[in-house]
């Protein structure tokens, strides 16, 4: 029967109204492929710290969320990089140098020279 296992790739903790699932459902985690063949980045002062901007695949249509992040670092010492899927990148007005905005980030070369990450869990109000 289709429905005696259900596989989950996301932790437990992060799937909204995760008390709602019995034992069909295992929670496993993200399927993140070979660490090999994952794309290389690195941010573009390797001194500075930075912080990783994502709300997934799912709640990424928020243009004046990514807006205010960029200007929590406009006048700081943070880098930022940002995932925004298909907002349009021109919705944010000017962008410094310091912030990299793209549609799709290789999420497993930001991890090393990461010093902060920003994620929402669940669902923002209003989405």
């Amino acid at each position: 029967m289709a429905d005696e296992l259900n596989l989950v790739f996301v932790p437990r903790e992060f799937q909204p109204a995760a008390d709602s699932f019995d034992e069909r459902f295992h929670f496993i985690g993200p399927s993140m492929g070979r660490r090999e063949q994952a794309e290389h980045w690195s941010p573009p002062d390797p001194d500075a710290p930075l912080l990783y901007v994502s709300l997934g695949t799912v709640f990424n249509g928020h243009p004046e969320f990514y807006r205010a992040c960029t200007a929590a670092v406009a006048d700081g010492p943070w880098q930022l990089a940002m995932t925004v899927g298909d907002t349009d990148a021109a919705a944010l007005g000017a962008v410094p140098s310091r912030v990299d905005v793209r549609s799709r980030f290789p999420q497993l070369a930001v991890p090393p020279v990461l010093r902060l990450f920003c994620s929402i869990r669940g669902r923002p109000r209003g989405a």
